[in-house]
């Protein structure tokens, strides 16, 4: 530091106590709130849940006055004591962001009780007890930093799949959806992160992905090697490195994914070329640490729009042809349980009349969408 600024430093010291004036610095405190509701079973009453709505479950009743704790995750300091109320309802507003556990005690029988690891962030968290589904729904038509053609399907996509896929299914979940400018890559990174922060041990993902990718990027007029997906804030231009970071390759879609604590996770890339995430041929990369067909061999359910050399296509009217065909086949598959692989199935048959050919990966047997049950 200059010597000049030092004394100027100084001088303002002085001045400051001097006036007796004070500094005052302020830091962003953020909140969120918990809620649920406690239920125990007609049959064996010492038998409770934690569900994420009042719509009591079959063999189930209410239970209040049901003793809940909030502790921290990590030291199990205690932050929050309180009961549910007369409809066994827990509702705990003003907690600091963070990982906490919750814990509810059963009133009546000592020792009978539910933890349940739970992530607070910005918003209500409805918590449950029972394996839950955490959604990560994209969709970008917009990329203001890219010479690309706005479709106007990619948005119409997400929230059409959330519609059909999230809020017509029985299996709990909890979506966070994104679209263009929301859409940024650290967005996008932040939202799966979060589904594995709060993720219990059987919870499971799913992460949709409608916009644009490619096999390339081109700097200093060269092609180079590069199987990603494009983020709301994705570039063509500059440095090969500057382009690189600024996508979301396989690699690392894959590293982020991985930080889910299992292998419950289905992703569904709605996409051109959408089989060089997990086609298992090995490209010459130029840019260094990439991971091509990162998605293969992970035990993740992955679906895939195209094949490794086509493009997709597209309806401004309805929106996307594979996103179309699996909304289609949810309404009507008249199984209770839909695997990923039977939902598969009936898109590329409903798909064979146009050029362009899905691919499936991983496990056949996860379910992904229940029509009729509380349960997996």
């Amino acid at each position: 530091m200059k010597k000049s600024s030092i004394v100027m430093i100084g001088i303002l010291t002085a001045a400051v106590l001097l006036t007796g004036c004070q500094f005052i610095f302020s830091v962003e405190v953020r909140y969120g709130i918990i809620e649920g509701w406690v239920y125990e079973s007609t049959a064996r009453p010492e038998d409770i849940i934690v569900m994420p709505s009042n719509e009591t479950p079959r063999g189930y009743r209410r239970l209040p006055d049901a003793i809940v704790e909030v502790r921290d995750y990590y030291d199990s300091g205690l932050i929050v004591q309180t009961k549910a109320d007369s409809s066994g309802r827990i509702y705990i507003p003003q907690l600091t962001t963070g990982k906490k556990l919750l814990i509810i005690q059963h009133p009546y029988y000592s020792g009978i009780r539910v933890e349940i690891p739970v992530y607070v962030w910005r918003d209500t968290v409805r918590v449950t007890s029972e394996p839950t589904v955490h959604y990560v729904i994209v969709g970008i038509d917009e990329y203001p930093k890219m010479k690309a053609e706005n479709l106007k399907v990619s948005e119409k996509d997400a929230k059409n799949i959330k519609t059909v896929l999230v809020d017509g299914n029985r299996m709990k979940g909890y979506a966070d959806i994104l679209t263009n400018r929301q859409a940024t890559k650290s967005n996008i990174k932040r939202a799966i992160e979060n589904a594995a922060r709060s993720a219990k041990p059987g919870d499971s993902l799913v992460f949709y992905f409608s916009g644009y990718a490619d096999r390339e990027i081109y700097a200093g007029g060269e092609a180079r090697p590069l199987d990603h997906i494009v983020p709301y804030d994705g570039q063509d231009y500059g440095t090969a490195e500057q382009i690189r970071n600024s996508m979301i390759t396989d690699g690392e879609l894959r590293d982020w994914l991985s930080k889910f604590p299992n292998k419950n996770v289905t992703v569904i890339l709605d996409v051109a070329y959408a089989k060089t995430f997990f086609d298992g041929k090995i490209r010459s990369q130029s840019l260094g640490a990439i991971m091509p067909m990162a998605l293969q061999g992970t035990g993740y359910t992955v679906l895939g729009a195209a094949s490794d050399g086509e493009r997709t296509n597209v309806s401004q009217d309805k929106g996307s042809l594979f996103t179309t065909m699996l909304i289609d086949g949810i309404k009507s598959i008249g199984d209770d349980k839909i695997t990923a692989w039977t939902l598969f199935n009936y898109a590329e048959n409903a798909m064979r009349q146009f050029p362009q050919n899905p691919q499936f990966e991983g496990p056949k047997h996860t379910v992904i969408y229940i029509r009729n049950s509380y349960y997996w």
